[in-house]
């Protein structure tokens, strides 16, 4: 018994040798080891970003305009995951539809970088980053129906794009959009 024992350490030994180098295929660093303000993603890594459809137009508590943006972040298997990076989210008005304000557009640029930031922006009962956008132009405001449900109605193309590092410390642009209507 002693003998087989003595082995079956052996293995076990050899064995966790061998797990210990797997990691060189991450570019030499281990998940979680920060490098220039980021920690590497490990095999994990966002590489598809979605706006989700829980996305839309709302009003806040003070009757205001915002977008409610919800984004899922899948890794290559299609799981939904947690990301870091910097996230440009851009509100497009209808083309054809001239607004004469000169803000036919509208660009707000979050920080995903930090764990606060993560944790802040990170639903967990939807899995997705749900960040709520504010000062939005007045064509966008006049689209919502007010308390009368009064509105002109259309819609707004809304797009996405997170500059996220890969684990070989390249970064990668993910991209998505989805239309909102109030």
């Amino acid at each position: 018994m002693t003998g087989l024992r003595a082995i079956g350490l052996a293995a076990c030994v050899c064995a966790a040798g061998g797990c210990a180098n797997q990691g060189s295929w991450l570019g030499e660093r281990s998940a979680g080891e920060v490098r220039a303000g980021w920690r590497a993603p490990g095999p994990f890594e966002p590489v598809a970003l979605r706006v989700f459809p829980l996305s839309r137009l709302d009003r806040d508590a003070d009757g205001d305009a915002q977008v409610v943006l919800h984004l899922a972040l899948k890794d290559e298997w299609g799981d939904t995951v947690k990301g870091v990076g910097q996230l440009t989210v851009q509100l497009l008005r209808p083309a054809g539809s001239a607004s004469g304000e000169g803000r036919d557009e509208v660009r707000w640029d979050v920080s995903l970088w930090s764990d606060e930031d993560n944790a802040r922006y990170y639903d967990p009962s939807s899995r997705t980053y749900r960040i709520v956008l504010g000062d939005v132009p007045g064509w966008v405001e006049r689209m919502m129906p007010d308390a009368d449900g009064v509105g002109a109605g259309g819609s707004v193309r809304l797009t996405a794009q997170l500059e996220t590092p890969r684990s070989d410390g390249t970064m990668r642009r993910l991209w998505g959009e989805a239309e909102l209507r109030p």
